[in-house]
């Protein structure tokens, strides 16, 4: 592994933000000397490598590093493809997509409204259930949270980009991305479809 080095606050600030990966949506923050990385309830450091790359790190109840094995080898860096300011990891001298930046966009007052809890009414009760609907707003992001509980313990974050007043997109790349949300009036209530 590559030695640890120190990046300036402005460096470390350039990688702060959301992330869209497979995982749902990601937060780095930037830390003194390190980045935070924290999705699906799950946080991490990581530490800037003198290759340009970041290393994993997992600290237990955020003191003591703990051994994570493999993923303690990966190098996560920044790269930008046709535009998009992506992460992307380097696993044995081959690069994976693992996130794609969120820009934060303005959210129409119609929107905003929305914000708040649901409840799946169409689940059928033999299928999958889907729990803790939330919409919610954070840093000008619409998120949408839910938890699968037959699946996962931690609930899901998911970014939505805005097409009009009435339909979003589930943003990002990959399975379950790129989904249309509808907007439904019935019998005076508003239901997503």
């Amino acid at each position: 592994m590559s030695k640890i080095i120190a990046l300036s606050p402005k460096e470390l600030q350039s990688y702060a933000g959301y992330y869209d990966t497979r995982m749902g949506v990601a937060t780095v923050k930037a830390r003194s000397d390190y980045l935070q990385a924290s999705v699906m309830s799950k946080t991490a450091q990581l530490i800037p490598r003198a290759d340009g790359r970041f290393y994993l790190q997992y600290k237990f109840w955020g003191m003591i590093p703990f051994n994570i094995g493999q993923l303690g080898h990966i190098g996560i860096s920044r790269a930008i493809i046709k535009g998009k300011n992506i992460l992307e990891a380097d696993v044995d001298g081959r690069e994976y997509l693992i996130g794609d930046r969120l820009q934060p966009v303005p959210i129409s007052a119609q929107w905003l409204q929305r914000t708040g809890k649901y409840r799946c009414t169409n689940c059928s009760k033999d299928g999958m259930k889907i729990k803790q609907v939330r919409l919610r707003e954070e840093n000008h992001l619409l998120l949408l949270n839910y938890s699968l509980p037959l699946l996962l313990k931690k609930p899901i974050t998911m970014a939505l980009k805005l097409i009009s007043n009435s339909e979003a997109v589930i943003y990002g790349l990959g399975s379950s991305r790129g989904e249309t949300i509808h907007l439904l009036h019935k019998n005076g209530k508003e239901f997503f479809w």
